[in-house]
């Protein structure tokens, strides 16, 4: 009732939203999760901004500027062994008037111990569309990491993301939808780099996870509602609007949650052996997505030591303790990695990281499984854990301020693993 009432009320203010797949957006959220955005480098330099009325100064300030929407976001850092950073995040040209500049994490580089530091900033872009100036809210991440004892050893660098959340209708029903560019520069209409959320199942929120098919990045993840396929013929630089348009028809894809079928496949391994999912009824099958990339060209430098990913520390250690499961229990658990690759890994890398499992490159199973990176099927087929099963919710004391979703470590993997077993 309440969506047939909305539908009316939309379609009297807003006629197109009912006679299109056109979508109108609102306000602006956070990414949940951060997406694989790529980080920039802050170039910095001694000069404040041009247009800046009122900017910190001292010893060892920095500043940088960074384009967002149809404009620039100001930024101040002072260096030293705990650096401040400064953004102008109201876009008033004062650096001194939203913030201590003091970091909102502080800790160290997981893989080289070097010290790190993370701000967070809402700020506001400014846009010019149609003669109309306004300014929109964006969310922004500022890194600063030190490599050497000296303060001219620091790089910064950032990372922007801000989701468009309102309605669309898709045939004649409203569905949910948000709209978040990918390449932190503010802009919505360079469609290639926009990811589209849709409440595809209706029920009245996004799956942020992959697991879902709720995520869609055209056109390597095509938007499809039902069998609906749909591009993205338009969008408004500012996210405020837009435009789908239905290409096709297709078989709905798997939803990759826990509770339903994990898709059936047939693939070679790497090392030349063929093995089917469904071959594995009766066992509890634990699926990987690992990343090879870094450890592919080791002829440039055959005595470094590469640190590994936390993927692969995590595989290596679900295969320990799968091999230490006692009383046979090992026999019924099987460990399945998918290469996610551009390139397939040879079987002497796999071999050499002390991978004992099979593990495929198949890009059209990787698609199918969304790259998901851990994924569990119990005896039956069935999904039963997924990367994104584990979160964490931050409370204010009245409101959830914040979701982080967690990749499972592999002791909370084997848990869930081990309470199989006993079924």
């Amino acid at each position: 009732m309440r969506t047939l009432i909305l539908t009316l009320f939309l379609s009297l203010i807003f006629p197109s939203v009912t006679n299109g797949a056109t979508g109108l957006l609102s306000t602006t959220v956070p990414w949940p999760q951060w997406p694989p955005i790529e980080y920039k480098a802050l170039s910095l330099t001694s000069t404040p901004p041009s247009g800046t009325i009122v900017f910190p100064k001292g010893e060892n300030i920095r500043y940088a500027t960074i384009d967002l929407g149809d404009g620039k976001i100001d930024v101040a850092i002072q260096l030293g062994d705990e650096p401040l950073v400064w953004v102008d995040a109201n876009n008033n040209q004062n650096l001194c008037d939203d913030g201590t500049g003091k970091p909102k994490s502080a800790g160290c580089h997981p893989h080289f111990g070097t010290p790190l530091f993370n701000w967070e900033f809402k700020v506001q872009v400014p846009y010019e569309i149609n003669g109309q100036s306004f300014t929109q809210p964006y969310y922004l991440k500022v890194s600063g990491e030190k490599y050497g004892l000296t303060n001219d050893k620091w790089h910064f660098s950032y990372v922007c993301g801000g989701l468009r959340k309102g309605l669309i209708d898709l045939d004649g029903r409203l569905y949910g939808i948000y709209i978040g560019d990918r390449n932190s520069d503010g802009l919505y209409n360079d469609i290639e780099n926009l990811t589209v959320f849709i409440d595809v199942n209706h029920d009245g929120k996004i799956a942020w996870g992959e697991e879902v098919y709720e995520m869609f990045s055209p056109p390597t993840f095509p938007i499809q509602v039902g069998v609906n396929v749909y591009a993205i013929k338009s969008a408004d630089p500012a996210g405020r609007v837009i435009d789908l348009e239905k290409t096709g028809e297709a078989t709905p894809p798997p939803v990759l949650a826990p509770g339903n079928p994990a898709p059936d496949f047939t693939a070679e391994t790497v090392d030349g052996t063929t093995l089917t999912l469904s071959d594995y009824r009766g066992k509890v099958v634990i699926l990987l997505s690992l990343l090879f990339k870094a450890y592919q060209d080791s002829s440039s430098c055959p005595s470094c030591t590469k640190p590994k990913t936390d993927l692969l520390q995590r595989a290596l250690e679900l295969q320990q303790r799968v091999q230490d499961e006692p009383g046979g229990l090992q026999d019924r658990i099987a460990i399945i990695g998918f290469a996610s690759d551009p390139e397939s890994p040879s079987a002497s890398l796999i071999k050499g990281l002390g991978i004992k499992f099979p593990v495929i490159w198949n890009p059209q199973l990787g698609k199918l499984y969304r790259l998901s990176n851990m994924v569990v099927v119990d005896q039956e087929g069935i999904i039963q854990l997924t990367a994104n099963t584990n979160y964490i919710v931050k409370y204010d004391g009245v409101h959830i301020t914040d979701i982080r979703y967690c990749n499972l470590g592999a002791w909370e993997i084997m848990e869930k693993v081990e309470q199989l077993l006993k079924r």
